[in-house]
C-alpha cells in the first residue's frame, strides 16, 4: 500500500495558494467591525439579552440555593452596552 508520490501529485493535493487574496474592503462578504465604536444594540436584541441573563440568574439562584442549603436570590440589575477602551 505504500506508494511514493510525485511532486505533481503532492502539488495537486496541497491546498491552492491564496492568489485571489483581496485587501481591505475588497473581500467579498467581509464586514469590518470597530470594537472601539460598536453599533448600538437594537431593543429586540437587548430584550433577548436581558431574557437570557434573567434565565441564567434563575438557574444560578436555584443551584446556589441547593449547594449552600440557604435561600439565595440572583437578579439582573441592568443590561447595557459600553464602549471598549484600551487606555
Amino acid at each position: 500500500m505504500s506508494r511514493i508520490l510525485s511532486q505533481a501529485e503532492i502539488d495537486a493535493a496541497a491546498p491552492e495558494p491564496q492568489r485571489h487574496r483581496r485587501t481591505g474592503s475588497q473581500r467579498a462578504g467581509v464586514v469590518t467591525y470597530d470594537f472601539c465604536r460598536p453599533d448600538r444594540v437594537t431593543k429586540d436584541q437587548l430584550r433577548s439579552l436581558h431574557f437570557l441573563h434573567d434565565r441564567f440568574a434563575v438557574n444560578v439562584s436555584t443551584t446556589l440555593s441547593a449547594y449552600l442549603r440557604a435561600v439565595t436570590e440572583v437578579t439582573i440589575i441592568s443590561a447595557e452596552q459600553f464602549l471598549y477602551s484600551s487606555s
